[in-house]
């Protein structure tokens, strides 16, 4: 379920700040792996075969591509926009809904909807309302086994639907 965000905080940082979302969960996935690089770099004078070394290098380098991937997903994207920040958030509500979204705020910071997936994770979206500028953010819901930072392209092909979705908006 998605909840509250703080919104002072997310304009600021150009980064979501979910209220409900904690470090734990949401870094579920890297933890271990962080672990096992820890075990490698501490048993390395132990393991000095060839296997090892490529073994150590594909760890850190999932390790790396997870935590990238973690922090390109807590990004918020700007889009410009001038117009009517009322009639707009109407419009927004209206295609939320038609595409099945749930959506839980409608304030006049910001939107935030999920939507649950067919087979693997749903997804969960905010979009927020600043001054000439809408953020939009479209990552996966958290999972009861923790969050899975990849959707393949689901995400981003939903976040470049409202993006485009918001440019084409006109004020009648």
């Amino acid at each position: 379920m998605v909840d509250d965000i703080d919104f002072n905080k997310s304009v600021k940082s150009i980064k979501i700040k979910w209220k409900d979302s904690d470090f734990i969960g949401h870094y579920a996935l890297p933890i271990p792996l962080i672990g096992a690089v820890i075990v490698l770099i501490l048993d390395a004078k132990y393991y000095q075969s060839h296997n090892y070394q490529i073994g150590m290098a594909v760890t850190i380098g999932l390790l790396y591509l997870i935590i990238d991937v973690i922090y390109q997903n807590d990004k918020l994207i700007k889009v410009p926009f001038y117009g009517n920040v009322t009639e707009l958030r109407k419009s927004l509500k209206e295609k939320i809904e038609q595409d099945g979204w749930i959506l839980y705020r409608n304030n006049a910071h910001y939107i935030t909807a999920d939507k649950q997936g067919k087979w693997l994770a749903g997804s969960k979206m905010a979009i927020l309302f600043d001054k000439g500028v809408v953020f939009i953010n479209v990552q996966n819901l958290e999972g009861f086994r923790g969050y899975f930072p990849f959707s393949f392209g689901r995400n981003k092909r939903i976040r470049e639907e409202f993006i485009k979705s918001i440019g084409s908006y006109k004020v009648s």
